[in-house]
Order: structure tokens, then C-alpha cells, then sequence
């Protein structure tokens, strides 16, 4: 607008400007259904989470080339095995940052969440209808911090690529997430199809669940392995 005077140029840059607004593209919010059949909404992809399992670390592991650098806290209870937090440490020394929040199956602490100020809380299914979990989830929700439900231990075959796809969304990894339920269902298909014939022998199997306890032994009746037993031709005597 060379041939205008600075006036003209200011009041044509003011009336422009609603419009130029209306046509940027808005950061869209983030909504999912989680397990429990809720409507989860962030504003934008979590950055900084709270773990009711610290077993997930592994699932956004899948999703994220750093997912340390994504978790605030964790209940130690669901913490991560020794060796496992140990080739954790050797890859990133900053996983001993990350504050408890909590101890017991089935116990978080609501102070330790909230003063971490996470943009979302994830918990287990497992943690669904237990009265001191729910009361926490409801005061976690009323401070503003959303929570979301997932399940990898309960049924795993069935609801872990849902829950991967679930954290893929909430965290800004769809793409990584939609290629490993690519990959993870091209393969259990090949799986069932192979063993469809039912001349097939099925071997009878026992899973020692805990296997690290010196006392033996622990296994699995319905749920948690139980379907990838029966999936790969087995028949669990559990």
C-alpha cells in the first residue's frame, strides 16, 4: 500500500484485521473416548503427564523417541522392574526426576498429583470402582486436570490398541500409533489364520505371572494373558 498516507494505512489495517483473524488456522482441541466410555478434552497434546501405572512408560515408549521427557510422576508401586528402570536410566538419566504419587495397588496421592500441575492424569481400568480411586480421580477433575482410562493388563488383546491409539491422540503421536496397530494387527491376523485348522494340536499352558518372587507360583485365569494364550494355539490351565 505504497500510495496511502500512514492514517489510511492504519484504518485499512484495522478493518482487515477481523479478517485476517478468522482466516488463521486455530489449534483444534483434543477429544477421545477413553474405556470407560468418557469424553477426555485437552487443549493440546499432554506434555506433562502423571502415571497411575509406571508400566505405561513402555506404551508411550512406542510412541514417543523420549518418553521420559513426557511423565511428571508415577505411582511406585507400578513402577518399572530393576532392570528395566536401570537400561531406562542408561538411556535417560533424567526417568530419576520423576516424583511418586502415590503407593499400594490401588492408592495415588491427590496433593502429589495437583502440586505437579500435569495437563493429564492416566490410569488403569484396573483402577475403575475402587472407592479411593474414584474419590481421587473426582478431586484430580475438579482441580482441572483431565483424566483419561486405559487397559493393557485387564484385557490387552482386546483394549491395548485402543488405549495405544487413545494416548497416540492425546499426546500428538496418531501417526506412530495408528502404524504400530498396523502392525500389531497384520500379524495377530496371520497368527489366528495359521491356526485355524483344528486338527492342530493345543498344548496346555501355565503363566508365572511375578515370575521374580522366590515363592512359585502365581498364574492367570480369565484376562491379562489369558486371550494371547488362547490366540496362539494354546489352552491355559489357568
Amino acid at each position: 500500500m505504497p500510495g496511502l498516507r500512514p492514517i489510511a494505512r492504519l484504518a485499512l489495517a484495522v478493518l482487515l484485521l477481523p479478517l485476517l483473524l478468522a482466516a488463521a488456522p486455530l489449534r483444534a482441541e483434543i477429544t477421545v473416548t477413553d474405556l470407560l466410555d468418557r469424553e477426555v478434552t485437552l487443549p493440546r497434546p499432554a506434555q506433562r503427564i502423571v502415571l497411575g501405572e509406571g508400566r505405561h512408560m513402555t506404551v508411550l515408549a512406542l510412541l514417543h523417541d523420549d518418553p521420559v521427557a513426557l511423565v511428571a510422576g508415577w505411582r511406585l508401586d507400578k513402577a518399572l522392574d530393576a532392570p528395566t528402570l536401570a537400561a531406562y536410566r542408561a538411556r535417560f538419566p533424567q526417568i530419576d526426576a520423576i516424583r511418586p504419587v502415590g503407593s499400594g495397588n490401588r492408592d495415588i496421592s491427590v496433593e502429589s498429583v495437583i502440586a505437579l500441575q500435569p495437563d493429564l492424569l492416566v490410569l488403569s481400568l484396573m483402577d475403575r470402582g475402587d472407592p479411593g480411586m474414584d474419590r481421587a480421580r473426582q478431586q484430580v477433575e475438579a482441580a482441572g486436570i483431565p483424566v483419561v482410562y486405559v487397559d493393557f493388563f485387564s484385557h490387552p488383546q482386546e483394549n491395548s490398541i485402543p488405549s495405544l491409539t487413545i494416548l497416540g491422540r492425546l499426546t500428538g503421536a496418531e501417526k506412530r500409533a495408528a502404524d504400530f496397530a498396523e502392525f500389531y494387527n497384520s500379524r495377530l491376523e496371520r497368527i489366528t489364520e495359521r491356526l485355524a485348522d483344528p486338527a492342530i494340536t493345543r498344548p496346555r499352558v501355565f503363566i508365572h505371572a511375578h515370575a521374580t518372587p522366590q515363592n512359585c507360583c502365581a498364574t492367570v485365569g480369565a484376562g491379562v494373558f489369558h486371550d494371547f494364550v488362547t490366540t496362539a494355539g494354546g489352552t491355559n490351565i489357568g
